[in-house]
């Protein structure tokens, strides 16, 4: 079993977390069981399997959750993307505070998008050493 709080990749993932919800507070009511609740599942999801993954006792066990954990990344960035496309996120009040927010959940999306290709490739490195 790994630590959780060795992760640095985990510790993005909740700063992620954290600011999507800051972003998602100022959707439209009309997104809250739509983009709002999709882009916050999305979020909360990356971290809550790199969590489950370090519970997992094989390499080959963590790694896959670290892929899971990737794909939710992907789908965060889509729904990010989409979202502004939508201009869910511009409008309204505050509209430069909330488009510097939505900047800093996308380069956070990258950020950890990379870190986590790193970590899987370094755990496939591993499991190809034991091999």
């Amino acid at each position: 079993m790994r630590d959780p709080g060795e992760l640095k990749v985990l510790v993005k993932a909740e700063e992620l977390a954290s600011d999507v919800y800051d972003l998602t507070v100022h959707f439209s009511d009309g997104e809250r069981y739509g983009l709002t609740s999709q882009i916050r599942r999305a979020a909360t999801s990356i971290g809550a399997n790199l969590s489950e993954g370090c519970s997992r006792e094989t390499t080959v066990d963590f790694r896959r959750f670290v892929e899971i954990a990737q794909g939710s990344a992907m789908e965060l960035r889509f729904l990010l993307g989409f979202a502004k496309k939508k201009s869910a996120i511009v409008v309204g009040d505050r509209a430069e505070e909330k488009r510097e927010l939505f900047e800093r959940c996308w380069t956070q999306t990258d950020d950890l998008v990379r870190g986590l290709i790193n970590l899987r490739r370094g755990l496939g490195s591993r499991m190809a050493s034991r091999a």
